[in-house]
């Protein structure tokens, strides 16, 4: 991530309105090498923005771990919409191939963690 998406990254969590319908949308934060800085935003928006709405572009499974929805794209077209555990449920589904393909055990681990 660079030092000017930084700032924007910044300014709108400085501008984030608890009033208001605020959206912040995220388009590949961090360069694949770098996963510590990423998870360390993640986690920032995740608390500092939880009564908003954070819109995640991603190829990374790892950045979904703490998503209330996802919605899958294949071909440019909507494949599937809804939450990770039921996207999960459906080993034939777009969704579990791609962690399967991922081999992304940590997101199925936080997906069906018992409390």
């Amino acid at each position: 991530m660079g030092k000017k998406n930084i700032i924007c990254l910044i300014r709108a969590i400085l501008r984030f309105d608890e009033n208001k319908n605020s959206i912040i949308l995220i388009d590949e934060m961090v360069d694949k090498n770098d996963f510590f800085i990423s998870d360390k935003i993640m986690d920032l928006l995740i608390n500092k923005l939880k009564d908003g709405t954070i819109l995640i572009v991603t190829h990374r499974m790892n950045s979904l771990n703490n998503c209330d929805k996802i919605l899958v794209l294949e071909n440019g077209n909507l494949a599937e919409f809804d939450t990770p555990e039921h996207l999960l449920e459906n080993p034939e589904g777009v969704f579990s191939k791609l962690v399967a393909a991922a081999n992304d055990k940590t997101l199925y681990a936080e997906v069906h963690k018992t409390d």
